[in-house]
């Protein structure tokens, strides 16, 4: 088998600088592509699926039950799915999910209007935390961007 040999030849330090100064200038001036954020929108989406079927925040710790008395004029238990809505927006595209993508952001969430109160909990409402990170998903989604950086610092030269 023939050993391939990629190499480049630099006359100064100075080119090597200016060589590395553009190697940098895409992570400095981010453009990441659709499909990458996608990406990332899949492992999210991914996460808060696993978050709604165990009923557990990102830490893994499980939701606050409901109050005897909210499960009696409810006439059920089960916790952030009255609706079935706010499940939704962040496991699919509903008209409540939030994905607004540009070259160097996402913002990825949902437009329920009450959703926050149960995010950080408020007065007689529990925190029951619904989106975030676990380890895993902060693992996936850095290797897409770490992979989207050193393709576009690759890809400027």
């Amino acid at each position: 088998m023939a050993k391939i040999e990629d190499s480049i030849e630099l006359e100064s330090v100075d080119e090597f600088v200016k060589m590395l100064d553009t190697m940098c200038d895409p992570i400095r001036n981010p453009s990441i592509t659709s499909a990458q954020w996608q990406e990332v929108i899949d492992v999210l989406q991914e996460m808060e699926r696993g978050f709604f079927a165990s009923s557990v925040g990102p830490t893994g710790e499980p939701w606050v039950p409901l109050s005897p008395v909210t499960e009696a004029k409810k006439g059920h238990g089960i916790i952030l799915r009255e609706t079935y809505e706010l499940e939704a927006s962040l496991i699919g595209f509903g008209p409540s999910a939030v994905r607004t993508s540009s070259s160097d952001s996402l913002e990825f969430g949902t437009s329920r209007e009450w959703a926050w109160i149960h995010q950080k909990g408020s007065g007689k409402i529990p925190q029951r935390e619904f989106i975030g990170f676990n380890q895993d998903g902060m693992d996936d989604v850095l290797s897409i961007v770490a992979d989207a950086a050193v393709q576009m610092m690759f890809d400027a030269n």
